[in-house]
């Protein structure tokens, strides 16, 4: 999958489902978030590439092709899923909604 790496190691970007972009942000040593997983190979492949390992997912919204590898990701890394919209993102551990913040490492979502 084709990956593009935006100022250095703080925001990678991995082609996923033919058009889409998987967003993978490093914030501490080896930890990451990751922004609408839609497909997890491509994922775990770039993870495994950087020596990274997920602590949250964010789901945008309910898509396939933005939530599709959320489950894989989910159970091999055991990761917090974010969104707001807990009754069609059946993983979702924690609800966001407009003006929550969210602190990973210097990373204010």
């Amino acid at each position: 999958a084709p990956v593009a790496y935006t100022f250095g190691m703080l925001n990678i970007a991995v082609k996923a489902c033919g058009d889409n972009w998987v967003y993978i942000h490093p914030y501490q040593n080896d930890r990451c978030w990751v922004v609408d997983p839609s497909e997890a190979s491509c994922v775990l492949d770039v993870l495994a590439k950087k020596g990274l390992r997920p602590t949250h997912l964010l789901a945008t919204h309910h898509h396939a092709d933005h939530i599709g590898g959320i489950a894989a990701l989910k159970k091999t890394f055991g990761c917090t899923v974010l969104s707001a919209e807990p009754h069609r993102i059946a993983q979702t551990d924690m609800c966001v909604k407009d003006g929550d913040t969210l602190k990973l490492g210097d990373w204010t979502i």
